[in-house]
């Protein structure tokens, strides 16, 4: 059974939609880089990526829009996390976390060519592993060169 990602309520933002979106298969025409010795399983509509047997990441399209960097942090204020480093470009959005008894975890977004992929730690990740688990999900890209999977 996966390990579900810390805070998975930040996923519901302000000025999106009451009603969870439904994820779609997050593996079709996606390009995962993965480090050394890591592999990716799809589980329930979401990909786990870590090494193997310990997934430290959780992969999950959505539909929505790329949010701000600031949409993205206020849920996690509202946990009394403590933000250790936000991350913004064009078309990623990452914000670095501490919880109050101390584990790191990060929330990021990728947006791709007919997608938002959505990327979470893992309860249990090791802090040593996150700057790896974040850098997957800064390297998404579409496995086609762009075109929307089914």
């Amino acid at each position: 059974m996966p390990r579900w990602p810390l805070l998975a309520a930040a996923l519901l933002l302000p000025g999106c939609p009451a009603s969870p979106v439904a994820p779609r298969e997050v593996h079709a025409n996606l390009r995962v880089p993965l480090p050394d010795g890591w592999r990716a399983q799809g589980s329930q509509g979401a990909l786990l990526v870590g090494p193997p047997g310990s997934p430290v990441l959780q992969l999950e399209s959505l539909g929505r829009e790329l949010p701000g960097l600031e949409q993205l942090t206020t849920p996690l204020k509202r946990e009394k996390v403590t933000v250790l480093a936000k991350e913004s470009s064009d078309d990623f959005r990452a914000v670095r976390y501490r919880l109050a008894e101390g584990e790191e975890a990060f929330l990021a977004v990728h947006r791709l060519p007919g997608r938002t992929v959505w990327c979470a730690s893992l309860k249990g990740a090791r802090a040593d592993e996150l700057p790896q688990a974040l850098q997957v999900c800064r390297g998404l890209g579409a496995a086609d060169g762009g075109a929307e999977g089914p």
